[in-house]
């Protein structure tokens, strides 16, 4: 903030570039926490009764702004009057993010994400549909496992530490849930899902 003394442009520059190594060295060490605490069933839930559409539409608002800037055209379909779900909001909240996140991330500019929320006889089901680079059945296969990248050049121009799907495998399969993906093939777009049992009580 040049508390200390005017920076000059190369300064600033090599601050913002520690800056930037430093969230994602923080979110590295994040990451790594987690998936220590999944692997030893040591991580714990807060849970509340909540309608899981709210969470949704939350999420969905506060991310619209980065679809914004790769003009991805990002809509939410819900069915009406969801059942209530038991949940620790922040960590769903974590899991929603990084589908988003994901699905923007591997969305070409001009694309499309679509949040679908639903429910049948026992679970509520979420959707993240996106029309970005899709999958082959290869790597559909292992997308779950800690520190998996795709392929070196998806990893090299994405980025990303491989961590943020196995984390949120972890957190879904601690609500008694479950989560997988699908996709018609690379190019072809992906769906992300995740279920979670309706709270009958």
């Amino acid at each position: 903030d040049g508390d200390y003394g005017k920076l000059n442009k190369e300064q600033k520059e090599a601050l913002e570039m520690i800056g930037r190594n430093e969230e994602h060295l923080n979110s590295l060490v994040s990451d790594v926490l987690d998936i220590t605490k999944i692997k030893s069933k040591k991580l714990k839930l807060i849970v509340q009764k909540e309608a899981l559409d709210n969470i949704i539409n939350n999420i969905v608002k506060n991310i619209r702004v980065v679809a914004e800037k790769k003009n991805i055209k990002l809509t939410v379909k819900s069915t009406m009057k969801l059942p209530l779900v038991i949940v620790d909001i922040k960590r769903i909240d974590q899991v929603v993010n990084n589908l988003l996140n994901n699905a923007i991330k591997f969305t070409p500019k001009d694309g499309e994400i679509e949040v679908e929320v639903k429910y049948d006889k026992n679970n509520i089901i979420v959707n993240v549909k996106d029309s970005g680079i899709g999958m082959n059945k290869k790597t559909l296969e292992k997308l779950f496992i800690p520190f998996f990248q795709a392929d070196s050049d998806i990893s090299r121009k994405y980025g990303g530490t491989g961590l943020g799907l196995s984390i949120s495998k972890g957190i879904v399969e601690a609500h008694n849930g479950k989560i997988w993906a699908k996709s018609p093939g690379l190019g072809k777009g992906s769906v992300f899902s995740f279920s979670l049992p309706i709270n009958k009580k």
